[in-house]
């Protein structure tokens, strides 16, 4: 599941591309789309590949994550842990049968 603008539609790719400069609405609206992915558990790679989605550079929205890292290391710290305790959590889950819930 990917962000969308909030009033539905997604980020004109025009807005937030090499073509010309970055302004400061450009970073917040990726900041906040974001912010929307970490809320729905994304990792960086399906943030970028969302945003994408939706018009944004991918280096675009890796420099803002990254910025974001700077801001708030214990935050992220912590966010990639939860990521890869649920990763290993679905790689168990693969490995259960569906009727009794056993690894097999």
């Amino acid at each position: 599941m990917c962000w969308a603008h909030p009033q539905g539609s997604a980020l004109p790719a025009s807005q937030i591309s090499a073509s010309r400069p970055v302004s400061a609405q450009d970073v917040q609206k990726v900041h906040y789309a974001i912010e929307v992915c970490l809320m729905r558990c994304l990792s960086q790679a399906e943030t970028v590949v969302c945003l994408q989605r939706q018009g944004v550079q991918p280096a675009f929205t890796r420099i803002v994550w990254q910025k974001l890292e700077e801001q708030n290391p214990s935050f992220f710290k912590e966010y990639s842990a939860k990521l890869q305790a649920a990763e290993g959590v679905g790689q168990l889950n693969l490995h259960s049968t569906p009727s009794t819930g056993v690894l097999v």
